[in-house]
């Protein structure tokens, strides 16, 4: 379930869905091929795909998802069907950013393209750059200098144990001869930094590097929230982070808490010739104007979990309202970091929730079954009797 084939002439590498992304990396970094993959080679091949997948190549590529040319699936019938823009194309796009929720992947062929070695690496920042990283995030979104090749998960992290506040970021450049006087070289510059890996390297080895402060063993908690960039709003998230982390640690004082909040862009939005079910629409321009918030809270205290998942979810609902405030609130959820409470499904839209379904009722009572239901009746006004009647 984890077996890794490439088919050089073909362009495509099959996967098995229980592989990770270092592992299809080391196939083909070799060859300077590559995928639109996952940037922590921990992750599973599988579970990043059907939730849209952010990638090093997101600006120019789009969402990972978009690069499967087919699914394998083992469908609640036990049917076992390939998905693809062919065969059960309907089923095809809702795996791509549905999840499993329409049986059970059991294969994947991916669509490869070359790619040589990428500048890149972790830089992390003292907390007096604050401001000037907000800036340069601003600087980066500004559309008259987008750059397809350039892709960044930007974060500041809190850490109660040390009492410290950092800032990091994670960033790829796909045609390093032109990086320089890119907006990823003014991340580059900002000083002071603590650490610094830039270099040129292939993805696997940028796969293999540590991004983020996750510890084995510990509890974790995520939420997710979709913004138009604005300098405004992103100066108001950071002062609420920084207020809530403060808040947290002195509240959970045996919790060794980490809290950690990242801001990426979102991917470009697929062609209509290859569609997913993510709920953007062919030239919306996504990757020019939305930022993805990503919250994380890390703690090791069991006896926390129940106060720090209602944190989480305040802080989330807390930077909705900011966005709203400002003017630059976006629906869209990304399934990926996002908390199991989170209406994921409803933020793609209500042309999505109609697909879901009619995909839904042709897998034969797929495991999506209630939950569309339930979406379809609070946002469409549909029934959630079986015969799918309206209310």
């Amino acid at each position: 379930m984890d077996s890794v084939q490439l088919d050089q002439s073909a362009g495509i590498v099959s996967v098995g869905p229980g592989a990770r992304w270092q592992k299809v990396y080391d196939a083909l970094d070799p060859y300077q091929l590559s995928f639109q993959g996952g940037r922590n080679g921990k992750v599973g091949v599988a579970g990043f795909l059907l939730g849209g997948g952010i990638g090093f190549f997101s600006p120019e590529r789009g969402w990972a998802c978009d690069y499967v040319v087919n699914f394998e699936v083992v469908l609640s019938s036990g049917v076992i069907v390939n998905a693809n823009s062919k065969s059960h194309p309907d089923l095809f796009a809702a795996l791509k950013g549905g999840q499993n929720n329409f049986g059970v992947v059991t294969k994947l062929q991916l669509r490869t393209f070359p790619q040589p070695p990428l500048w890149g690496g972790v830089v992390i920042y003292s907390n007096s750059t604050d401001e000037e990283l907000l800036d340069a995030v601003v600087d980066f979104k500004n559309p008259a200098r987008f750059d397809p090749y350039a892709m960044f998960t930007f974060g500041f992290v809190y850490d109660a144990t040390l009492r410290a506040f950092t800032a990091n970021i994670a960033m790829y450049h796909a045609r390093p001869s032109i990086v320089n006087g890119s907006a990823l070289e003014t991340f580059a510059k900002i000083q002071p930094q603590i650490f610094n890996s830039i270099r040129i390297d292939s993805p696997g080895s940028f796969a293999g590097e540590k991004i983020s402060p996750v510890v084995k063993q510990y509890y974790m908690h995520w939420a997710t929230n979709t913004i138009v960039v604005s300098r405004t709003a992103l100066s108001r998230i950071q002062t609420l982070f920084r207020e809530t982390s403060i808040t947290l640690a002195d509240s959970y004082l045996s919790a060794n808490l980490t809290v950690a909040i990242s801001i990426q862009s979102v991917p470009a939005t697929a062609p209509s010739s290859n569609p997913n079910i993510l709920g953007f629409a062919a030239g919306s321009e996504a990757e020019k104007r939305l930022l993805n918030i990503g919250l994380a809270i890390q703690y090791e205290d069991p006896a926390a979990t129940a106060g720090l998942d209602i944190a989480t979810k305040r802080l989330a609902a807390q930077i909705d309202q900011i966005a709203i405030e400002e003017g630059v609130y976006d629906a869209h959820l990304y399934m990926n970091y996002a908390g199991s409470w989170q209406n994921v499904l409803g933020g793609y839209g209500q042309e999505s929730l109609v697909v879901l379904r009619e995909v839904s009722s042709s897998t034969s009572g797929s495991m999506l079954g209630s939950e569309i239901n339930d979406l379809m009746q609070s946002t469409l006004g549909w029934s959630s009797r079986p015969d799918g009647e309206r209310a």
